[in-house]
């Protein structure tokens, strides 16, 4: 009885399908934000935005790292797909809760 308990305990620590989702969906935020840092600027060269890619880089990097260790059911939480509302409420919702402050 015991043994069940441990493996179902494992099993549900492990990371699954929409925790990968989460990370990797994670990982192309950080290499958009850079292209689109690196278009508007229009070289390569742009100091700032590569300090800016190696800080959110190492810092989702080490954040992973942690969860992964301390509660990957966290990851498989934070990576799934909850489809609420249609698009345009979200997308609406997803502009003015990160850019009202710009008015």
């Amino acid at each position: 009885m015991d043994s069940t308990k441990k493996s179902l305990i494992q099993y549900e620590n492990k990371l699954n399908r929409s925790g990968v989702r989460g990370i990797v969906t994670g990982f192309i935020g950080i290499f958009v934000a850079l292209i689109i840092l690196l278009i508007s600027v229009g070289e390569i060269s742009w100091v700032n935005a590569w300090v800016f890619f190696g800080l959110t880089l190492s810092y989702q990097i080490i954040y992973i790292v942690l969860l992964l260790k301390i509660n990957p059911e966290l990851l498989n939480e934070r990576g799934k797909v909850v489809p609420e509302g249609n698009f345009l409420i979200r997308f609406l919702q997803f502009f003015i809760c990160r850019y009202i402050f710009l008015s």
